[in-house]
This record gives structure tokens, C-alpha cells and sequence, in this order.
């Protein structure tokens, strides 16, 4: 038994682009961020968390924390961006939580820490 996987989620796969005049690395994505991403079908997605600004000087950032709920065989690397319906691009935080390993034996997927920050 599978959970179904009704959402559509894009995946933009990082690689590293060299460095910019200033020294400093360069992120490219495949397929580019100004376009959609490769379409992965998942189980869906916890209610995203906001961390509000507390800091002096950081008035305008806000950091959004989400949980993706992926069928198995998905397994976005770290700093890969998920493009996720009415929340934007969010970075790849960590490797996938598996579920593998139970005392069940039944591996219905891995949930996949993702993080927005925008300011």
C-alpha cells in the first residue's frame, strides 16, 4: 500500500556555477530558477511555520520552515530548491528523513525539511 501523491511540487537540482569577479561561489540550478521545475508528484506538505524578525536590523526578514511528505524515490540533496504550491521556492535543509528502518517493513516515503527566507 501507497499513500497517494495528489500535490505537484518543482525540484531544481543545485550545482555549483564557479565564482563570481568577487571570489565568491555561484549556484546554478537545473532546469533555472526562472523556470518551472522538474514536476514531482508527493503526499503533500505540513502548514508552514514562520519565524518573525526579533532582531534589531533584521526587520524585514522572515524565515518560513516547511515539511514536504515525499512517496519513495524522491530525494532531493541538500541546497536543491522545491517550488511548492502558494509558498514559494524553499532550500533543501538536510537529507530526507526515511522511514526506512521501521519495525514494519513498509516504507510509505521520507519527509524533506525545506526553508524560505525572504528580506
Amino acid at each position: 500500500m501507497n499513500f497517494p501523491t495528489p500535490h505537484t511540487v518543482g525540484h531544481h537540482v543545485h550545482g555549483d556555477g564557479g565564482r563570481d569577479a568577487n571570489g565568491r561561489a555561484v549556484s546554478v540550478y537545473t532546469p533555472p530558477l526562472g523556470q518551472p521545475g522538474a514536476p514531482v508528484q508527493v503526499i503533500g506538505w505540513e502548514t508552514p511555520r514562520s519565524d518573525e524578525p526579533d532582531k534589531p536590523g533584521h526587520d524585514q526578514r522572515v524565515t518560513v520552515d516547511v515539511k514536504l511528505f515525499a512517496a519513495p524515490g524522491f530525494s532531493p540533496a541538500p541546497r536543491d530548491i522545491v517550488a511548492v504550491p502558494g509558498i514559494g521556492h524553499c532550500e533543501v535543509i538536510g537529507i530526507p528523513e526515511s522511514t526506512d528502518g521501521n519495525p514494519f517493513g513498509w516504507v510509505p516515503g521520507s519527509t524533506i525539511h525545506l526553508r524560505r527566507v525572504t528580506g
